[in-house]
C-alpha cells in the first residue's frame, strides 16, 4: 500500500498512501463452466493520504489505472493531507477475467458460491509531487485493485446497485 522512496535530513519519509473502494459487479448465470468474462466499466473511489518532507509542500497527485489517469493540483483537493479522488475505468481497458465454476448454470444454487472477490483485477499507480521552491521530489505508491463479483441466477431478478 505504501512506497516511499526518499527521506529528509531528519529521517522522516514523505508518504503517499492509497485506500480504495471495491466495485460490485453482477455476473449473469453462465452456460459454460469455464469462460472469459468481460468486466463492465469500473469506478474506484480513492482515499489519498499525502505528506511531504518538512519544509516542502504537496504540488500534485496523479493516479493511473490501465490507460486512465487523473492528475490534480493539490490546491484543488480537500483537506491539508487527505483527499478523495474518483477514477472510472472504461470496460475496453480491462482485460477479461477467467472464471471457472463460478455462476455456472449447472451448479447447485444452494451449495454454489454466489459472490467472488477477485484480488488484483487491476493495479493503480500513484505519484505525489512535493516541492520547496528550489527542489522537487516525487513519491510513488502502487495498489492492487479488487473487484467483487455477484452471481445473478436466471430465477433471480437483477438488483440495482
Amino acid at each position: 500500500m505504501l512506497l516511499a522512496h526518499t527521506h529528509n535530513a531528519l529521517g522522516e519519509a514523505p508518504t503517499l498512501r492509497l485506500t480504495t473502494s471495491i466495485p460490485d459487479v453482477e455476473i449473469n448465470e453462465r452456460v459454460e463452466q469455464r469462460a472469459l468474462v468481460q468486466m463492465p466499466s469500473l469506478q474506484y473511489q480513492f482515499d489519498v493520504d499525502r505528506i511531504c518532507d518538512a519544509g516542502s509542500e504537496a504540488r500534485s497527485v496523479m493516479i493511473s489505472v490501465a490507460d486512465t489517469r487523473v492528475r490534480v493540483d493539490v490546491k484543488s483537493l480537500t483537506g491539508p493531507n487527505k483527499s478523495q479522488l474518483t477514477l472510472s475505468i472504461p470496460a475496453q481497458q480491462i482485460a477479461p477475467i477467467v472464471l471457472e465454476d463460478f455462476c455456472w448454470a449447472e451448479t447447485d444454487t444452494i451449495e454454489s458460491q454466489e459472490a467472488l472477490l477477485i484480488h488484483g483485477a487491476l493495479s493503480a499507480q500513484a505519484s505525489l509531487l512535493c516541492g520547496d521552491g528550489a527542489t522537487e521530489k516525487t513519491v510513488y505508491a502502487s495498489k492492487s485493485l479488487d473487484v467483487l463479483l455477484r452471481c445473478v441466477r436466471k430465477s433471480e431478478p437483477a438488483i440495482s446497485r
